[in-house]
């Protein structure tokens, strides 16, 4: 027999209450997600491609005034949560899981007018690749916004080996070399910019490495909001991870 929490957390996990941003229990995810859609105006018309979806809660986030989402990642497991869980928890937002890369997705030119991608890039050996893919399937006028690692402030080189093996980071961008190969591949009106510029951040993603990121619901929460107070009065210049959103062309 479930436990009350348990009860309790299942009714919340049906609408009006999910998906929401509370739902991640990965306190730098929710800052990151609110970076990613700052300021962009969601249509009912948007089609959006969230690319490296995992098990999807940010790209049901994504979808909740679109007219159709689609998540993709390569491991069908996490693809196979998302599909129940979009089944179960969300029927209402037109979602899409589908086990694939972006390159091998088949998708039409000019198919998106959004394309998402949350902390994937640095994980794919032919990176560039995937950027291509992206400005191919989005409309004259769309926008990509992405978010990928810089680690730049952690000061530790072998906590940051660990970090990198572990989870089998390929690359590590700066905010001018990822501002570059965007340029390059035809992306305009590029910004780049870094997050989690905070002391308070660096010591808490160090502590992730050592004891893992994911924490009690409520404890992701407190420690999000203190990420974001910590990142307002922050003076580094750079950061964990970078947010870059760009246009594509319509001419």
């Amino acid at each position: 027999m479930a436990t009350w929490k348990q009860q309790v957390g299942l009714k919340l996990r049906r609408p009006p209450f999910y998906p929401h941003i509370y739902f991640f229990n990965h306190p730098f995810k929710i800052k990151e997600y609110k970076e990613l859609v700052k300021g962009l105006s969601f249509r009912a018309d948007d089609t959006i491609l969230d690319v490296g979806c995992g098990a999807g809660l940010q790209t049901l986030l994504f979808g909740r005034h679109a007219a159709k989402v689609v998540g993709i990642d390569p491991n069908p497991n996490p693809i196979g949560r998302a599909i129940s869980d979009h089944r179960e928890c969300a029927p209402q937002i037109p979602a899409e899981f589908i086990a694939t890369t972006i390159e091998k997705a088949g998708f039409a030119d000019a198919a998106f007018s959004k394309v998402f991608s949350v902390c994937v890039l640095e994980h794919i050996p032919d990176y560039q690749s995937a950027l291509a893919q992206c400005f191919r399937v989005l409309k004259p006028g769309g926008t990509l916004s992405i978010s990928c690692d810089s680690l730049a402030t952690i000061d530790d080189s072998v906590l940051r080996q660990q970090h990198v093996e572990r989870y089998e980071v390929r690359h590590l961008f700066s905010v001018d070399s990822l501002k570059k190969d965007l340029e390059a591949i035809g992306f305009a009106r590029v910004k780049v910019y870094p997050i989690f510029r905070s002391t308070f951040a660096r010591e808490l993603f160090k502590a992730g490495i050592r004891q893992g990121f994911n924490q009690r619901y409520l404890k992701t929460i407190w420690l999000s909001w203190r990420l974001q107070w910590a990142d307002w009065f922050a003076r580094k210049t750079e950061g964990l991870f970078l947010i870059a959103r760009a246009i594509k062309p319509t001419g």
